[in-house]
């Protein structure tokens, strides 16, 4: 299981670098709904969240 999920990061990681995304920078294009964004990522798998 370990193997799969290192590929869906370096999917995942490969697919926001190639394309040249800027995740901060697009998520304050959003203004207010930003939240909502940073949810959607978050439970897509996309971004991690740290405390």
């Amino acid at each position: 299981m370990s193997d799969l999920d290192l590929e869906f990061e370096k999917l995942k990681k490969g697919l926001l670098l190639n394309e040249n995304i800027d995740l901060r920078n697009s998520i304050e294009k959003f203004g207010s709904e930003g939240k909502n964004v940073v949810d959607m990522l978050f439970k897509g798998g996309f971004i991690q969240i740290f405390r």
